[in-house]
């Protein structure tokens, strides 16, 4: 594989390494995509900088904001991102909407690389199977499979603790 011109002439803007440029450029760059709220930029970003708990944060403030949206609404959004099967990195793809189903995507490529899955942290994980499964709980209902909506709600009332 042939290096770009950033990595041929990494030394001419002052970085030792691939590893600087990584941790230097592209984690900056994600950062301010994170900030700008642009879901899938700072996504594919922070997933090339191997910052693998901010990709899962990025989710979890997007599946949080996706509540407050009925799911035809989620549909229109911009953000996009989806593992190609078998792949190793992000790919962007206006087909795959549903942020939801992106997470899911995401969760189930880190349990399949060995290594990117433990560098996860378990709140930030746990966090969101729960907002997955209440985006979950309000298609169902939206949709008015109002049995299948309970199965969830229950499922979650004994995940998320109540008040006492």
């Amino acid at each position: 594989m042939q290096p770009g011109m950033l990595e041929r002439d990494l030394k001419l803007i002052h970085l030792k390494d691939e590893k600087s440029y990584l941790l230097g450029i592209v984690k900056a760059a994600a950062h301010r995509a994170d900030q700008e709220k642009r879901f899938s930029e700072a996504i594919l970003l922070y997933n090339l900088a191997e910052e693998y708990d901010a990709v899962i944060s990025v989710l979890n403030v997007e599946l949080g904001n996706s509540l407050s949206r009925p799911s035809s609404a989620s549909a229109g959004s911009e953000a996009a991102a989806y593992f190609r099967a078998g792949g190793e990195s992000v790919a962007m793809a206006a087909g795959q909407e549903d942020v939801a189903k992106i997470a899911r995507s995401i969760l189930e490529h880190y349990d399949r690389s060995s290594g990117i899955g433990g560098r996860v942290s378990r709140k930030n994980r746990e966090t969101c199977e729960v907002l997955m499964r209440l985006k979950e709980a309000m298609t169902l209902y939206e949709e008015n499979r109002l049995d299948h909506a309970l199965e969830v709600s229950f499922f979650l009332s004994s995940v998320v603790p109540g008040r006492s």
